[in-house]
């Protein structure tokens, strides 16, 4: 595997809203054209804007483990990984699954794939 010093960047960062930026109960749209288009929740994303930058928090990604190992880092996230996929990122969207998606049943999964086409063969192929 390349050595982490060869990657190209030392950190990532970014402004972002809040976790509860997004309601799940998202209120109807005033305007006719927003709430009946389905990108109807873009022009909201984008409309709902503000200059103040009270709205977003900023996240930054260190190239190495500042405290904890198994925090996420850039010296992990660019590193080739397993076939299975990244276990932060696997873990996350079996979280996100269950909080949003509320599986009815108990053995569930989920697969981390780079497409819907991709997807489909590793769910027919297991």
């Amino acid at each position: 595997m390349p050595s982490p010093e060869y990657f190209p960047f030392t950190s990532i960062s970014a402004d972002v809203p809040h976790a509860d930026a997004f309601p799940l109960d998202a209120p109807r749209a005033a305007s006719p054209f927003i709430s009946s288009s389905p990108l109807g929740w873009l022009w909201r994303l984008f409309g709902a804007s503000s200059s103040s930058g009270d709205d977003t928090m900023r996240i930054e990604i260190p190239r190495k483990p500042v405290q904890d190992p198994d925090e996420l880092n850039l010296t992990t996230a660019l590193q080739y990984s397993p076939v299975t996929g990244l276990p932060r990122t696997k873990a996350f969207i079996r979280e996100f699954t269950e909080r949003i998606y509320a599986p009815l049943y108990g053995d569930w999964t989920t697969i981390v794939h780079a497409g819907s086409t991709e997807g489909c063969g590793s769910s027919f192929s297991s």
